[in-house]
């Protein structure tokens, strides 16, 4: 996946993959707190929030190789 910064790919939900439409909404992002430890928070601006193309292949749970925040 690219186009993806590793806060946002770590809060990502299957919910967010959209296969018909090969899509994945990027709405969410874990960031580290002064304390060190991770907040999930919307993207800093509005235009961080988007729909990103997942490319040719179909996004599918056998397709991605990356763990999902709605899954551990």
């Amino acid at each position: 996946v690219t186009g993806l910064r590793k806060g946002e790919i770590t809060a990502l939900l299957w919910s967010d993959l959209d296969a018909k439409n090969k899509t994945i909404s990027v709405s969410k992002q874990y960031v580290k707190n002064p304390n060190g430890e991770l907040t999930l928070s919307r993207p800093k601006t509005e235009t961080s929030v988007r729909k990103v193309s997942s490319g040719t292949r179909q996004a599918s749970r056998e397709s991605l190789h990356v763990p999902l925040a709605g899954n551990w």
